[in-house]
């Protein structure tokens, strides 16, 4: 998952790079610092990058919130 600051003139990784597939990025409507993102990880099998996840602090960490498998 990648996060750009000024536009989309940079990226920077920001986590989940082994999920392979995201299926929805929802961003707090008054506070940008919190998100949700449903990763979907490897679609025929097994990987910890699969779930629901949360961050507080615009990506720094992205923490598990619901389901993982």
């Amino acid at each position: 998952m990648y996060k750009s600051t000024d536009g989309g003139k940079t990226w920077a990784n920001i986590g989940l790079a082994d999920t392979q597939h995201i299926a929805s990025v929802i961003i707090h409507p008054r506070n940008p610092e919190i998100a949700f993102v449903a990763a979907l990880g490897h679609a025929y099998g097994p990987n910890d990058e699969r779930g629901v996840f949360r961050t507080t602090n615009g990506g720094k960490n992205l923490g598990e919130s619901a389901f993982q498998g």
